[in-house]
């Protein structure tokens, strides 16, 4: 769910369903997408969040995972 602002751009993401996981596939390419629909941009979200981003946002939060898996494990005794 995203929410926009006054000109319609994405400005909050909400994953009310589909949410993030730490455990998620090493490469990209085997990720199943959870944000892939909206009421206002239809099935075009993942372009317009990703022009306002800058960046593909689902897949920078996908490297994020996989770079820092380790941080997300609850069996990790690490200090952070």
């Amino acid at each position: 769910m995203v929410q926009p602002d006054a000109e319609g751009r994405p400005l909050f993401m909400h994953a009310n369903l589909g949410k993030m996981d730490t455990n998620v596939p090493a490469d990209f390419e085997k990720y199943n997408r959870r944000w892939q629909m909206s009421l206002i941009h239809g099935k075009n979200i993942t372009a317009v969040v990703n022009a306002e981003a800058g960046t593909d946002l689902e897949k920078w939060v996908h490297s994020l995972i996989v770079d820092n898996h380790c941080l997300f494990n609850p069996h990790n005794t690490r200090q952070v």
